[in-house]
């Protein structure tokens, strides 16, 4: 239940980090408070992010994060600024939808309680 409010978490601010920084480039006017805003709310999405990886796989937590993240942006863009895919593009889009289904299904259920890389003594 923790890892799904973290990624639900991280997808919200991730969004709307993604949508300040639209709306910035598009106008001149807001492009500074937009950019400042964008990055404030970025650094709160790291924060998440690193709280994640305590809980999930890093390789999956990256995964669901950042193409999950990748595909709600597409959708949103979509929607606020009329932009619209191409076919291929929508190709694409299934494709890194399946990638994810594909990192997830293969997570290994244990989670160690250290992710820290070890060292060769440790190792062996």
């Amino acid at each position: 239940m923790k890892r799904l409010s973290l990624i639900a978490i991280y997808y919200g601010i991730n969004t709307c980090a993604f949508a300040a920084t639209v709306f910035g480039g598009k106008s001149d006017a807001w492009w500074w408070p937009c950019f400042i805003l964008s990055n404030v709310i970025g650094m709160t999405g790291t924060w998440v992010l690193m709280r994640l990886y305590k809980v999930m796989n890093v390789n999956t937590a990256t995964a669901v994060t950042l193409g999950g993240g990748f595909l709600i942006i597409q959708f949103v863009v979509a929607l606020l600024f009329k932009s619209r895919l191409s076919v291929i593009q929508y190709a694409g889009v299934l494709v890194i939808a399946s990638g994810l289904f594909c990192m997830v299904r293969g997570e290994k259920k244990e989670i160690p309680d250290d992710n820290t890389p070890k060292s060769e003594e440790e190792r062996a």
